[in-house]
């Protein structure tokens, strides 16, 4: 299944909008939920993007316009031409998005963009962990700090203190205090939502929603808005994460889709 916001193509060469309808593609998309060797990149309108063969290593998905490429151990990444911007001298590189993305090499981390031009992170030596960016800041761990975020312009702008993070999605990211506890902070690094929760997952942008729990021991997930309000549906079984909006639901082994209201959208 080869995925976007508004596609989504079933094998062979049939793809699908988002409301159920059949497009016209004249190549066979090949995706692989891991890695490519080899094979044929294309478009939402059948347009070959680019052919790669299998000599020039593994291949994984396009992720912000960019496709990550491995060879003897370093990481690089090429464009949607099949041109290679960012050169094959990384230890670590992260996802790309919205033009950037975080490496790692000869020991230094970097935010990297498409050009493959870098800005060295500030308190380099300090830095244990990176992880891709959302919402132009990316979640990395200090030695002996804990967890904080780094931009584009690798600054630390939420200081590294706590015991794990989320992504940033709508302008929130779940943070795990010392004493083990979530709660969601803004981008300035202030605690919006008081970390009282035992599990939580990340907020989905569109819906203004994320999947928490108070007790690990619980059995269902509830729903906490951007107020910190927690509340769950009455109207299904089963209640999964939202995504763009939506959230699977399940009723009498059935499953359909609800919205952030809490009513059937399909």
């Amino acid at each position: 299944v080869f995925t976007s916001p508004n596609f989504i193509a079933i094998s062979g060469n049939t793809l699908y909008d988002k409301d159920g309808n059949e497009l016209t593609t004249e190549i066979k998309l090949k995706y692989y939920v891991e890695e490519f060797k080899g094979g044929v990149y294309g478009d939402f309108k059948g347009q070959i993007l680019a052919n790669f063969d299998y000599m020039y290593g593994e291949f994984y998905s396009f992720r912000g316009g960019m496709l990550k490429q491995k060879q003897g151990g370093k990481w690089g990444a090429l464009n949607s031409q099949g041109k290679i911007t960012v050169p094959l001298v990384y230890d670590e590189l992260t996802d790309f998005d919205a033009g950037y993305a975080l490496g790692k090499r000869e020991k230094k981390f970097y935010v990297v963009d498409t050009d493959g031009n870098e800005i060295l992170i500030e308190r380099n030596d300090e830095i244990t962990y990176i992880k891709r960016l959302t919402e132009g800041l990316a979640p990395i761990e200090l030695k002996h700090k804990g967890f904080g975020f780094v931009d584009t312009l690798g600054k630390i702008v939420v200081e590294p203190e706590y015991r794990s993070v989320g992504y940033f999605s709508g302008g929130f990211a779940w943070v795990r205090i010392w004493n083990k506890k979530i709660g969601f902070i803004n981008k300035k690094g202030e605690l919006i939502i008081e970390a009282r929760f035992a599990m939580a997952k990340g907020l989905d942008k569109d819906a203004g929603l994320a999947l928490v729990k108070n007790s690990s021991t619980e059995t269902y997930w509830s729903y906490v808005d951007t107020t910190g309000k927690v509340f769950s549906f009455k109207i299904a079984e089963k209640y999964f994460g939202f995504s763009e909006g939506f959230a699977i639901a399940r009723l009498n082994d059935k499953y359909g889709y609800l919205n952030n209201k809490g009513t059937w959208a399909i």
